[in-house]
């Protein structure tokens, strides 16, 4: 055991690895909130619905250890959401009648607008799974499934 004499007692320091564990563990809390940064600077909507992005992105920002208590937080949350969704969604948000302020009014708006969407959809008899889709050179894309089979590009033996 190491001593440390102070004010003319012997106080007992804690030896290596009483001192390493603390720094262990906020190594390990730092990397699991770098990787919740990140897994928030990366995520997309794709072909899923916006409820399914929402929990997602709550649980990154959960594990980033992340609130939007602060404007500055709550800003870059909202921006990080916005670049995740569809960019037609998003553009339908941003251009709607009332900006959201907050990520929660974001989520909701996302929603709704994916919601009505949808139901449009379907009256006119085109169901979508995913909701808005993106687009690419003019044309609208599903991002596929890469398990699927292509069954049209299979030929038949003879």
């Amino acid at each position: 055991m190491l001593y440390h004499r102070r004010n003319h007692g012997r106080h007992q320091l804690p030896d290596i690895h009483t001192l390493y564990h603390p720094t262990e563990e906020t190594f390990q809390g730092l990397h699991r909130k770098r990787q919740g940064v990140y897994k928030l600077n990366t995520i997309k909507q794709g072909n899923r619905l916006v409820e399914e992005l929402v929990t997602e992105f709550s649980l990154y920002v959960a594990e980033a250890g992340l609130t939007s208590d602060t404007n500055a937080e709550q800003v870059m949350l909202i921006e990080n959401f916005r670049l995740a969704l569809n960019p037609s969604l998003a553009k339908h948000i941003i251009f709607g009648e009332k900006i959201p302020k907050t990520l929660e009014g974001w989520y909701e708006k996302a929603i709704q607008y994916n919601t009505n969407y949808q139901e449009g959809m379907a009256l006119i008899g085109k169901p979508l799974k995913g909701g808005y889709t993106s687009k690419k050179n003019g044309k609208k894309s599903t991002e596929k499934d890469p398990n699927a089979m292509d069954i049209d590009s299979m030929t038949q033996g003879k």
